[in-house]
């Protein structure tokens, strides 16, 4: 396993070419302004979006190509599901042009009740693409292409994250992506759902995180996982 504190783009460049197996990442959404409206709720939101969120509003085009271009070099067949917001899908069908994705939706039961003449923000989509040769693990649990579970707010102030995914559905996307000891890159780490997951699973893992805070947070999850399952290995092995 191997973590870095540092900007996704210069330690991604330290990575051979076709040497990762697999690539989960939720890099910052291209977020618009929402709705226009009056009530308390909508003030509550405009104000979080121009703060905390402020920073993972701007990532376009640009920034899509650029990563898609790392991705391609570090991978000898591409193997990529990336979280990514509605005003992003065009950028990165622009960016990777030989695959056609997949379209993987999280449907949110208890979604943020703010419509203010729009649809609700209930669904986050995740694009999958797979080159042809790469092997999958399909069966009926893993195969699905969209979940529907309340949203995590235990997870958010726990791990002080504003967009940690379900832990769950992260290993059933690793269970049908990945086999095995393969090696799969994180270059937005965030709090490290996925490094957890790898641990887990037995996974190789290469995670990237930017701030300090939450590479911390992504550290301290990945040491417990690795106690827990170090835990379970000793608990089997008296039976």
């Amino acid at each position: 396993m191997r973590l870095y504190n540092g900007d996704c783009f210069e330690v991604m460049g330290q990575i051979e070419d076709n040497s990762v197996d697999c690539i989960i990442t939720d890099p910052p959404y291209l977020m618009d302004d929402g709705g226009r409206g009056t009530s308390d709720l909508s003030k509550r939101m405009k104000c979080r979006r121009d703060t905390e969120l402020k920073a993972l509003s701007n990532f376009g085009s640009e920034q899509i190509h650029a990563l898609a271009s790392e991705f391609m070099r570090i991978q000898a067949k591409l193997n990529l599901m990336v979280w990514c917001s509605k005003n992003q899908i065009r950028h990165w069908l622009s960016a990777i042009q030989h695959i056609d994705p997949v379209v993987l939706f999280w449907g949110k039961s208890n979604p943020m009740p703010l419509v203010n003449n729009n649809l609700l923000a209930d669904v986050e989509y995740a694009l999958y693409f797979r080159d042809n040769g790469v092997r999958c693990n399909s069966n009926m649990r893993n195969a699905k292409r969209y979940d529907i579970s309340s949203v995590n707010v235990k997870d958010k102030k726990m791990y002080s994250h504003p967009t940690v995914k379900p832990l769950n559905i992260v290993k059933r996307h690793l269970s049908f992506m990945t086999q095995k000891n393969d090696v799969v890159l994180d270059p937005f780490m965030g709090s490290g759902t996925t490094s957890v997951a790898c641990v887990s699973m037995g996974r190789d893992f290469i995670g990237i995180e930017m701030d300090k805070g939450h590479f911390a947070t992504a550290s301290a999850r990945i040491r417990q996982a690795e106690i827990d399952k170090e835990s379970e290995f000793d608990f089997g092995g008296e039976q």
